[in-house]
């Protein structure tokens, strides 16, 4: 079966856009600047599939793509002196041979040596701090054709980049947004869980308004959850705690959802839950207020008949604009002769109106539901 990770980059429209730009500017003779965040889902498996869809591709079979970590192996040597080294590493003469002159660019020099011919050069983890000298770089290395050399430049951070002449820049933010992480969570949990309709939405939706745009942690949230029984809260906390990613959100400007645990930002945890649930819980709420009137549509009518009823100002009349605190109201106070203003004979409908009413009112004022509460919304 396949892996998330694998699904993920091959199978999400983001991810798989992300990753098709990119071949298409390899396939187009160019070069390209990747801008990822510090936090990039699966990168190994992202770069695994650049590279095996380039080889189903590629006119040449010759080409290989190399990938070079910059934190532990560039730091902070200049780039033409560190290709030198490393790929002409046993030709002397190449490799102390340059002199640069007005017409003899290092870039040249290692383009008419071919000192990278065949490869595709793809520098990883690069900070914002060491990217310029290497977007310098690859500005003035002119290629007529991949073989000559090739780079891709994988930078970390916030800074914005624009296309150069013969380098293309490609966001993983622009491709890939939330709703991506919703759909794989959604896909994710049809292929390996059992839950309902509406399980699957709340828990695909709470786990991608928390995670955002990380669908790892998003996975391991739904793997571990037991979402009836546990707040979210307290188990992505049990994710920020796991040695696999003590290093994923450790930027100190990180917006990642394990940085903000823990920050202790409970305020920001409980909005993303609280925005989950008014999207989920929202629309099963005002099927069942609508479910309700269905029901006792004559009951309702009578009821607001008989007693002068007004919402936000406006005397109501039609039963279908009654809502929940309105139909709580009448079915719990008494008119003038000591009758219920509203009398729905069925206890349980009696008690859905009440705990409707509940759920709707904490939502409405920016709490969030209980696990009890969830679990009585979604098994209704």
């Amino acid at each position: 079966m396949i892996g998330a990770d694998e699904f993920w980059w091959d199978n999400i429209t983001g991810p798989r856009q992300f990753v098709t730009k990119v071949l298409d500017v390899l396939v187009d003779n160019q070069m390209v600047i990747l801008t990822v965040p510090s936090d990039l889902p699966w990168r190994h498996t992202m770069r695994g599939e650049i590279e095996s869809r380039f080889r189903d591709i590629s006119d040449s079979s010759e080409i290989v793509i190399e990938s070079i970590d910059a934190k532990d192996e560039i730091a902070d040597t200049e780039p033409g002196t560190f290709l030198l080294n490393r790929y002409a590493a046993f030709d002397d003469e190449i490799r102390e041979g340059f002199r640069e002159t007005r017409n003899n660019t290092i870039q040249n020099y290692i383009k008419k040596n071919n000192v990278l011919r065949n490869r595709i050069i793809w520098i990883k983890g690069l900070s914002v701090d060491q990217s310029d000298i290497w977007v310098e770089f690859c500005e003035k290395y002119k290629i007529n054709n991949i073989t000559d050399g090739c780079f891709v430049l994988e930078i970390q951070g916030m800074k914005e980049w624009t296309d150069l002449e013969n380098v293309r820049v490609i966001s993983y933010d622009e491709c890939i947004s939330q709703h991506d992480v919703q759909l794989f969570n959604s896909l994710y949990l049809d292929e390996n869980y059992n839950y309902s309709e509406y399980w699957n939405l709340y828990i695909s939706t709470i786990a991608a308004n928390l995670c955002e745009t990380d669908p790892e942690i998003s996975q391991r949230m739904i793997d571990l959850g037991s979402f009836d029984k546990v707040s979210p809260d307290l188990i992505i906390e049990k994710i920020a705690k796991d040695d696999e990613f003590i290093r994923r959100g450790s930027d100190e400007n990180s917006g990642h959802i394990l940085s903000i645990v823990r920050k202790n930002n409970k305020k920001e945890i409980r909005n993303r839950i609280w925005k989950a649930q008014m999207q989920v819980f929202f629309p099963v709420i005002e099927m069942e207020r609508i479910k309700l009137i269905e029901k006792w549509f004559d009951k309702i009518q009578n009821a607001l008949v008989n007693n002068h009823v007004e919402q936000y100002d406006i005397h109501i009349t039609d039963p279908y604009d009654a809502e929940l605190g309105t139909l709580f109201y009448l079915n719990n106070h008494y008119d003038k002769q000591g009758n219920y203003k509203l009398h729905i004979p069925d206890a349980n409908d009696r008690q859905k109106i009440k705990f409707l009413h509940e759920c709707r009112n904490l939502l409405a004022h920016m709490k969030c539901c209980s696990p009890d509460q969830i679990k009585g919304l979604l098994n209704l």
